[in-house]
């Protein structure tokens, strides 16, 4: 089976969230025994010391194997969409993945191999859909399935359809007005339409996005194309995610050890973390968190789990930062306030070796997300015996389960939270029901190996 993969993001040249590494993980799970490649634009911050390299039509072609996938980078001659420092950001930004999406059907035809699934990611790629459908299909390019998955509806690329006939295309053709009561063109509403299988990346998730509120104006389109809906859960790298093997931890464990043995390396982990970000060492319960301080990640909530866990006597910790001035500014005075508090670290540089050891050392991690499509550090959290505090919505809902893995709550509020972190911090005091919990989360399983058999069926269901 030959695959392609069209994203904005792959893992390690080019990363801003959990896209990058889900496209990794995807593409190296198929690897093994398929044909794939990934295509990306080239960003002129990714260095390529090894590549070969290729022109035509005023198009730069770069590749490179990473691992046992093909990784092809395009790149403009003639504009200088990808020649920024950051991936996403940009005014353009609309115009700058219409070009990715035209050029990279345009270096297929070129290729002239078939491809049997031609898979899109999030609305930077989704116009490929329509494009292939309505122009390179004629022109003789032979894609059998094209499968879209929705990693977070909320970023849907809206533009004026002006840009699309920049491409030379009739951009008004796409904005679906009548029916779905769209003003302007959508990028990802093109994916929705013309792919032959959309994925949410969680079943919980692929239900919410049916909804006005988590269908971001979308709703209507998905409610039509809810034949071809489906959720499926993301996976974790558990090769980079291995408490026994993790080259960031100094005390190593796995499922396959005694709980004791579990416990007593997250402590002397605890202690490093302690020592290392100069807060007391001791043994109270530690509750942190890990992301992007975004409204999606709940940020008022996140003060709220830091003040709570204060008032029970544990130790809070945040690694993550805030491209919002607004937020950013609220978590510095918090930071100021908490100052002298030795119970308390902010960090706002993302740090990866001490992301690692926050997971290994914390006993908590809090995710108190507004919406949440997947979520990936509740799964690195069970690999670590760490303990999810959750919200109950996406991809939460799907992996954490109330006092069986994690302790959850429903309502997006600073009551139900407070709630939760006393009733957690009373459970962390209660050894026997702990155990039980921790050995019940380190357990599970949720490698790209439980998700490729997944997307293998949904790409065999389509092809035959």
């Amino acid at each position: 089976m030959r695959i392609v993969h069209l994203s904005a993001e792959f893992f390690p040249v080019s990363t801003v969230g959990g896209l990058a590494e889900v496209v990794s993980g995807l593409a190296n799970g198929f690897a093994e025994e398929e044909n794939v490649e990934v295509i990306i634009p080239k960003y002129s911050f990714i260095e390529l010391k090894e590549a070969r390299k290729s022109c035509f039509d005023d198009i730069e072609v770069f590749k490179i194997k990473i691992k046992k996938v093909d990784l092809t980078l395009i790149d403009s001659l003639k504009v200088d969409y990808f020649k920024r420092k950051k991936i996403y950001g940009y005014k353009d930004d609309e115009d700058r993945f219409i070009y990715f999406s035209n050029i990279s059907l345009q270096y297929l035809l070129n290729k002239g191999e078939e491809i049997d699934i031609l898979h899109l990611h999030d609305w930077h790629t989704s116009l490929s859909a329509a494009l292939y459908k309505d122009i390179f299909k004629k022109k003789g390019l032979k894609i059998k399935k094209i499968v879209l998955t929705i990693h977070n509806v909320k970023y849907q690329g809206e533009c004026s359809y002006k840009k699309l006939n920049k491409i030379k295309i009739e951009g008004k053709k796409y904005i679906f007005k009548k029916k779905f009561f769209l003003r302007k063109v959508n990028l990802l509403a093109c994916g929705v339409f013309y792919s032959d299988k959309i994925v949410a990346v969680s079943p919980t998730y692929s239900k919410e996005i049916l909804t006005k509120k988590q269908g971001y104006g979308l709703q209507n389109a998905f409610l039509e194309n809810r034949n071809k809906l489906t959720g499926i859960l993301n996976g974790i790298d558990i090769s980079k995610w291995d408490p026994m093997n993790d080259p960031f931890i100094r005390y190593h464990f796995s499922n396959h050890d005694d709980i004791k043995k579990i416990f007593d390396n997250k402590r002397l982990n605890k202690q490093l973390l302690q020592k290392k970000l100069k807060m007391k060492i001791n043994n109270k319960p530690l509750i942190s968190f890990v992301g992007r301080l975004v409204p999606q990640k709940g940020p008022a909530l996140v003060i709220e789990a830091l003040k709570q866990t204060f008032k029970c006597n544990g130790q809070f910790i945040i690694l993550g930062s805030s491209t919002i001035k607004s937020i950013q500014r609220r978590f510095k005075r918090l930071k100021r306030r908490f100052k002298l508090n030795k119970d308390v670290s902010i960090n706002f540089l993302y740090d990866e070796e001490l992301s690692h050891l926050i997971y290994a050392a914390s006993d908590f991690m809090v995710i108190p997300s507004l919406f949440e499509p997947c979520g990936l550090v509740q799964m690195i959290s069970f690999r670590y015996g760490t303990i999810p505090i959750a919200r109950e919505i996406g991809g939460l809902k799907d992996t954490v389960f109330d006092e069986k893995n994690g302790f959850t709550f429903k309502k997006f509020s600073k009551r139900e939270l407070r709630k939760v972190i006393k009733k957690s911090i009373n459970f962390w005091e209660d050894h026997h029901k702990l155990d039980k919990m921790i050995k019940n989360m380190i357990n599970e399983n949720h490698s790209w190996d439980q998700v490729k058999v997944k997307y293998f069926d949904l790409y065999k269901n389509l092809l035959f």
